[in-house]
């Protein structure tokens, strides 16, 4: 991307090269950044409804789903492509919180949220046809199924999430149908 001619260089910007210096001289050290530029985030990322917790190479998590898609539990007439972005969304809010990229322990545990890890039985799971029904096409749907995930529980080591999971799944099935969907 070209420069925009009307930002000066500043010295601390140039490239420094250990060859080009002089015998003795070492890097000068680093300055300190702060936001001043005008399209600079001064108050820190954004929070609220559909905002979504931006994290480190958060994309790899629809690899890792898909590669684990095999092992998930699905109804019959449910389509993989929607658990498979749902599990995705989770596993990158999971590893945002961390400060790191996906791994397939961010998968499990979404996998163990969302029920997927478990063979439905009866009628157990019949509302995530409709809850997550359609999911890999409307981004709203997945953030909102995302923003009902208490930071708390994504928190969780993936062996404890289970425990909870039956309450978060009334809770989303509530959430989910006071919004309509």
């Amino acid at each position: 991307m070209a420069t925009d001619p009307f930002v000066a260089p500043l010295r601390g910007d140039q490239p420094r090269q250990r060859q080009n210096l002089a015998p003795g001289v070492d890097y000068p050290p680093a300055e300190m950044w702060e936001a001043t530029r005008a399209g600079d985030l001064r108050a820190g990322q954004p929070n609220g409804p559909l905002f979504g917790r931006p994290g480190p190479n958060v994309g790899f998590a629809v690899k890792l789903a898909h590669r684990h898609a095999d092992q998930m539990r699905l109804l019959d007439h449910e389509e993989t492509e929607d658990a498979t972005s749902v599990v995705a969304e989770i596993a990158m809010a999971r590893a945002s919180l961390f400060g790191r990229a996906p791994t397939l322990h961010d998968i499990r545990h979404a996998c163990v949220l969302m029920g997927y890890d478990t063979a439905p039985t009866g009628n157990s799971f019949g509302w995530r046809l409709l809850a997550v029904g359609g999911a890999h096409h409307e981004w709203a749907l997945r953030r909102r199924i995302v923003s009902a995930v208490p930071e708390a529980l994504l928190r969780l080591d993936p062996d404890e999430v289970g425990a909870h999971a039956a309450d978060f799944q009334a809770d989303l099935r509530r959430a989910l149908s006071a919004v309509g969907t």
